[in-house]
């Protein structure tokens, strides 16, 4: 029997009711143009003219790889505290320079012009308000060092406030917006690749944290020593004094009057080594220069390891989280929450009243997902395939913030004034491009119209799906399913990394990691599912938690597909699956398993569970292979065979296209083409330049992007590209695949 499949249909923008009088408040320009965008982005529920509305979706082209490269995401948003002022960072990958282009704006709130804005101030980076509401503090590179400077909006005055001799990599300004605490970052060692390519004599190597990558680069050190040290300067003193803190810093946050510091930090013991992630808590009082551990990170008898983080402040009182760690592939996503006086003595204890506060994304206190306000501390987390903003209140409660009335979708990048009430945020979906709005006390608009360009480009319908899995567990995932052509449609399942990374209600947000074209195949009648498996975050700790990892996992997957084939949606001789990361050793492991796919393209994945062990890291061996595959290759050699697809794989008859970064995976990529190319499966194997596990040059995204597109058009749909330019990669894939000179 088949899983009971259930699809519900959503408009292009998420949006199922919002009034005249919400787009009144907008500040959009009454004009055709605008309402055309207006139809297109946030569906046909608006209060738009239905001529207007059918009218631009009639002559609309489609989304397109190029389209990818006019998208502009938000990489910084920082709201004044008396939420008058804005300061945004938006980012665009342009083709013609090859490169990230930043556009910096600081202004009122809903301006459409800002302030004239100083070199500085428009390259810097890490924006954040100074309490006075009327300066900006941020980080910009002074003669090649990164330096903490401010700009006066009034006078337009920019003034350097450091003169450190490391970077700085994050900094916090006291109350009196004079303070100032920053982390350094420590110079990093000499890599490994830099000391075999000078070395004159054999190196001993530290197979502690000895990967493949160690080999292929110099710019990738997992879980270095080298430390982050923290930085005091407090009112009317010219220098900073380094505080000594007895490990490497991760945060800093100053309490409400100033006169102490929370410092979050790795410990400097061999807890680094069982637990790349553990962290201690103290306190520094700046008047008798006296640091003070409150929550110290520590092993227990069972051979856990107890860690804590946090330390923003709620009044005098300053808040703790602690982990329980066995095992870093979903411990670190469950913290418990308190609250201690560090003035009174307080420091945290095991008998203390802990609060659970639900799944967070994994070492989200290192990003700052936690903000601490007056009334309760804000959360920024993913919550059943959706990201949003919760509240835990004084009494420990936990509750979704409302933020725009009828606006769904993911809600993210959230900046909030100093009295909770005022929230800046990027809102975008699946369907929708991203834009930035700004809630009070439940009351929206939005702020932004950056992608409205793309507003004339039709998108893929997106639906959210719900299958049970074989146990009866619920599973979530979307499906893009193109516009205006019969059903069934050739399938493409996307099978995220991580993996306890959800894919969210986002426009097009795996393509960061890498570039698949995920709305560009639904727009060429290829719909594309995108399963939340198990072991995905966001749907509880049991979810999370897979017995087998090739167990629950596959068979979600594949049930999804079975639904969707049996609701009439996808044709079961046309079907194709990506992978990345994570996700490509899973996707392979279907392709060896099933025989179901035509095509899959897998990229910066190794297939071979025995070379991921041998490829990386002993302390990922020790902290998250030993738990996901039940012990060491010599344990069970039999169980890593069957978990290695590359061993398994019996059929040709999936096309194979592998990508991977010259400075990455590449080589462990390698002996799944081989054994692909050995059943007779036509295969690409295409290793990109200056590249690592992400694809982030521009032209090279755009190459990837097209290749991906024509490869599943051509063998799922058999449609050739008529450019004179692509006619050899044809040619190529007809006769099986290889290089040019095959």
């Amino acid at each position: 029997m088949i899983a009971t499949f259930r699809v519900t249909r959503r408009f292009a923008g998420g949006v199922s009711t919002l009034t005249a009088g919400f787009l009144a408040g907008v500040g959009y320009k009454r004009n055709i143009t605008g309402q055309r965008w207006l139809a297109v982005a946030f569906g046909t529920m608006l209060s738009v003219s239905p001529s207007i509305a059918s009218a631009s979706t009639a002559v609309a082209p489609p989304f397109d790889v190029d389209d990818y490269f006019a998208l502009q995401r938000f990489a910084e948003v920082a709201l004044s505290p008396d939420a008058r002022l804005l300061a945004y960072v938006a980012e665009r990958r342009s083709i013609s320079e090859n490169r990230t282009v930043r556009q910096t704006f600081v202004g009122p709130v809903g301006a459409t012009k800002g302030f004239a804005l100083p070199h500085a101030v428009a390259q810097g980076r890490a924006f954040a308000w100074l309490s006075t509401g009327q300066r900006l503090a941020f980080l910009a590179d002074v003669d090649g060092i990164s330096q903490v400077l401010s700009f006066d909006v009034q006078s337009g005055q920019v003034t350097k406030h450091t003169r450190a001799e490391l970077p700085i990599a994050r900094f916090t300004f006291a109350a009196d917006g004079q303070s100032l605490a920053f982390v350094t970052a420590a110079p990093p060692s000499k890599s490994f690749y830099d000391k075999l390519r000078d070395s004159p004599a054999g190196l001993i190597a530290d197979m502690r944290s000895l990967t493949i990558m160690s080999f292929l680069t110099a710019d990738f050190e997992p879980w270095s020593d080298a430390e982050s040290e923290v930085w005091i300067k407090p009112n009317g003193v010219a220098r900073a004094a380094r505080i000594a803190v007895p490990g490497s810093v991760y945060s800093a946050h100053w309490s409400p009057r100033g006169d102490r510091l929370s410092v979050s930090f790795r410990p400097r013991t061999d807890l680094r080594r069982r637990n790349p992630y553990s962290a201690s808590l103290a306190v520094y009082e700046a008047g008798p220069d006296r640091l003070t551990i409150v929550a110290e990170a520590h092993a227990r008898a069972d051979g856990r390891i107890v860690s804590y983080t946090g330390g923003e402040w709620q009044g005098e009182r300053m808040l703790v989280r602690r982990t329980i760690v066995d095992d870093l592939w979903n411990d670190p996503h469950f913290p418990v929450l308190a609250a201690i006086d560090p003035q009174a003595g307080a420091a945290a204890r095991d008998d203390m009243v802990w609060r659970a506060i639900g799944a967070v994304s994994p070492f989200a206190d290192v990003s700052g997902a936690f903000t601490a306000r007056p009334g309760g501390t804000f959360i920024a987390r993913a919550v059943s395939g959706r990201r949003q903003l919760d509240q835990i209140d004084e009494a420990g409660k936990v509750r979704p913030v409302a933020l725009c009335r009828g606006l769904t979708g993911d809600a993210d990048r959230f900046s909030i004034s100093a009295d909770g009430r005022a929230i800046a945020f990027v809102s975008e979906s699946l369907a929708r491009p991203p834009e930035l709005y700004l809630s009070v006390a439940g009351r929206c608009r939005a702020l932004t119209t950056l992608n409205a360009p793309l507003g004339n480009r039709v998108v893929p319908e997106v639906r959210p799906l719900t299958w049970s899995g074989r146990d009866g567990t619920q599973v979530h995932g979307w499906l893009l399913q193109p516009r205006g052509r019969a059903q069934p449609w050739p399938l493409v399942t996307y099978v995220h990394g991580g993996p306890a990374m959800p894919m969210t209600d986002a426009f097009e947000g795996g393509f960061a990691l890498w570039p698949h074209p995920l709305a560009a195949l639904a727009s060429r009648g290829i719909a594309v599912f995108i399963p939340n498996y198990r072991g995905t975050a966001g749907y509880g700790r049991s979810f999370l938690t897979p017995s087998r990892i090739d167990g629950e996992p596959l068979d979600d997957i594949e049930r999804g597909i079975d639904a969707l084939i049996e609701e009439g949606i996808a044709d079961r001789d046309k079907l194709g699956i990506i992978g990345h990361s994570h996700g490509t050793w899973l996707a392979a492991l279907l392709v060896a398993r099933t025989n179901r796919f035509r095509a899959a393209s897998l990229s910066e994945g190794i297939p071979s569970a025995q070379l991921a062990y041998d490829l990386m890291p002993e302390t990922l061996n020790r902290t998250v292979h030993d738990r996901i595959y039940g012990g060491p290759p010599e344990g069970d050699p039999a169980h890593y065979a069957r978990l290695s697809a590359d061993l398994s794989l019996t059929s040709g008859s999936t096309a194979i296209l592998a990508e991977a970064g010259a400075r990455s995976v590449a080589p462990a990529l390698a002996s799944f083409v081989k054994a692909a190319r050995r059943r007779g499966a036509p295969s690409e194997f295409v290793i990109y330049p200056r590249t690592g596990h992400n694809l982030t040059e521009p032209r090279l995204m755009r190459e990837a992007a097209t290749r991906n597109l024509d490869w599943f058009a051509f063998w799922l749909t058999g449609a050739v590209d008529p450019d004179p330019a692509k006619a050899e990669q044809y040619v190529r894939w007809r006769a099986g695949g290889g290089s040019a000179e095959d």
